[in-house]
């Protein structure tokens, strides 16, 4: 049952009595029968609000409230927009909407900065309206093609780059690096840090193979060989 926090109060009393009894009775019926049935309800309404307010029946949460399960906002996971938007942009291309080449990271920073208080319904309507008023050819979308609301301000860029700035000299600082006289041909002090980054991303990945082989941009075969070649 969806957003069950904006159904009227009558049919909550209704929802209830089918709850507790375990009977229906159907709209024009005189008997009733009796139903085995499993709930799954989900509401964006804050239902503990909605209860002060006199707008939820208190006994009605709490039957329902037997499992509940919280779905972070999208703005709470701002690490899953670039899957998400990826995900869209396969889906639209098996169903033969292609003509989508993706974001360039710098639109894809902005995309994935933005608050998206519709959550996952407002970013594939939105990619929907800026896919279909671009005319790239397939080529990746940069920021400008993104609607104006969308863009960030000189002075959000520019506290945005001071950020970014300040960050990589925090992280050359705490990197260790091999000596300079380790005697490492570059070949082999680019494999050390290779291997670095993809267990990182593999740890961050919680050991799902499948994602961190998206989010490095190889394939599961690729990634596989060089796990074997870290071992």
């Amino acid at each position: 049952m969806d957003e069950i926090g904006s159904i009227p109060l009558e049919m909550q009393r209704s929802l209830l009595r089918v709850l507790q009894d375990g009977l229906v009775r159907p709209v024009g019926g005189v008997t009733s029968t009796r139903v085995d049935v499993r709930v799954l309800a989900a509401t964006n309404e804050d239902l503990e609000k909605r209860m002060k307010e006199g707008q939820f029946r208190e006994d009605l949460y709490y039957r329902l409230c037997a499992f509940p399960l919280r779905l972070p906002s999208l703005r709470e996971r701002r690490s899953d927009i670039p899957l998400l938007i990826r995900f869209f942009q396969d889906k639209w291309s098996a169903e033969g909407g292609g003509g989508f080449g993706g974001f360039t990271e710098e639109a894809m920073e902005v995309l994935s900065r933005r608050d998206w208080p519709g959550n996952v319904r407002e970013l594939e309507n939105s990619l929907r309206r800026i896919v279909a008023l671009s005319n790239r050819g397939g080529m990746p979308l940069g920021v400008y093609d993104l609607p104006d609301e969308f863009r960030p301000s000189s002075e959000e860029l520019r506290d945005a780059d001071e950020q970014s700035e300040a960050s990589e000299e925090s992280d050359e600082a705490q990197t260790e690096r091999p000596a300079r006289n380790a005697g490492l041909t570059l070949k082999a002090y680019l494999r050390v840090h290779e291997r670095e980054y993809i267990s990182q991303v593999l740890e961050e990945c919680g050991g799902d193979k499948d994602r961190t082989a998206k989010l490095l941009g190889i394939s599961k075969g690729t990634l596989y060989r060089k796990l074997d070649e870290t071992e």
